[in-house]
């Protein structure tokens, strides 16, 4: 009687229990997908307008105040010419793969800038010299290690810029001209570890320059760039993190971002024969993002992080004390670059009601276009 009532019970377990799902299964390159729903092609459609938006950043300025910007128009991000406030764009740029910003040389004569591009995502980025009299470019670097970094003198004669060619890790330090090509570029020191330079003195004997190991460590030096004698500026035993700098209109101090007795990376003005530091954004309790000088190095920009986004600040170097910033919508600024006269700020803003895109901001009449 127990092995017939047994045998009813599993009998009935497995009429009532239920089939077993057919697993509706979608295989694309790594993607697999079970049990999902196709999405329709109209909902699909829709969604277009919102992944393919198109946003512009800021590379560089031209002798005639005209700008260059880089943005997507097709497959790529390449780089275009926009010559006044809502003109028109034209593409400069026709490559197959990405462009890398666009650093246009100081010196009108030489009517070109230099720009990164790697291969298929790889970051091996190669520098290469654009001439926008011509058309043509052609490879800077040689081909196989990690460029970064490139930076012009005050003069547009030559950059200067980070690379692995050496063994492959470790970034040296290269000066270089667009007229030459790797076997001509001249080793301006050899380092450990990654090694940034920041900006040029403004007589071009001198480098600032990075040298980042953490986001809470880094040391920043001044290289002579005729002797490649190297001094350590602002030394100190506990674990600085630096944000950024650039030299005074001087040439004996320099604006220096750090967090050192602060829990905010501040801007400071050191003085290079003294040592004595100032903290020039003191009174913001919000760390100093990205700082930008004008070629005189009389005004300067400065964005700080106030809980998640942008402000803008400009300061007045000769005379002290800040200057009126324009009231910005709520978003990420970048970019910040001033014009070869100083008169004009450009900037990337990104909102979150739009894309970024690029605005130009007039110092002397308060206004942005």
């Amino acid at each position: 009687m127990t092995y017939r009532l047994l045998l009813a019970c599993f009998l009935l377990g497995k009429l009532c229990a239920p089939a077993v799902a057919e697993v509706h299964r979608v295989e694309r390159g790594n993607l697999v997908l079970e049990n999902v729903p196709e999405i329709p092609a109209s909902v699909a459609e829709r969604l277009d307008r919102y992944q393919n938006t198109r946003a512009a950043g800021f590379t560089g300025w031209l002798s005639d105040g005209s700008i260059l910007i880089s943005t997507r128009f097709g497959n790529t991000t390449q780089i275009h010419h926009v010559r006044q406030p809502m003109g028109a764009r034209r593409q400069v740029t026709f490559f197959a793969e990405p462009v890398g910003g666009a650093l246009v040389s100081p010196d009108p004569a030489k009517n070109g800038f230099v720009f990164a591009r790697d291969t298929g995502g790889n970051e091996f980025f190669q520098l290469y010299w654009f001439d926008l009299a011509t058309g043509g470019s052609r490879l800077l670097t040689d081909g196989r290690s990690r460029n970064t970094g490139a930076r012009w003198s005050n003069r547009g004669d030559r950059f200067v810029y980070s690379s692995t060619r050496r063994d492959g890790r470790s970034y040296d330090l290269y000066i270089a001209t667009p007229e030459g090509d790797h076997s001509t570029h001249r080793l301006l020191m050899e380092g450990r570890g990654l090694w940034t330079p920041l900006d040029w003195s403004p007589d071009d004997r001198r480098l600032l320059v990075m040298n980042y190991l953490s986001i809470n460590e880094s040391h920043i030096f001044v290289i002579d760039v005729g002797s490649g004698e190297m001094t350590r500026v602002n030394p100190q035993d506990e674990s600085v993190g630096y944000g950024g700098g650039a030299f005074d209109r001087t040439g004996d101090g320099v604006y220096l971002v750090h967090d050192h007795g602060s829990e905010f990376k501040r801007l400071h003005h050191l003085d290079l024969v003294d040592g004595r530091s100032i903290a020039l954004s003191a009174d913001i309790p919000w760390d100093v993002d990205a700082i930008a000088v004008t070629r005189d190095r009389e005004r300067m920009a400065f964005v700080v992080n106030e809980g998640g986004m942008s402000r803008l600040h400009l300061l007045d170097l000769r005379r002290g004390g800040p200057l009126p910033a324009p009231d910005l919508p709520v978003g990420l600024i970048g970019g910040l670059s001033f014009s070869p006269d100083g008169r004009h700020l450009s900037m990337t803003l990104n909102t979150p009601q739009s894309p970024s895109d690029v605005y130009v901001f007039d110092t002397r009449h308060r206004s942005a276009a």
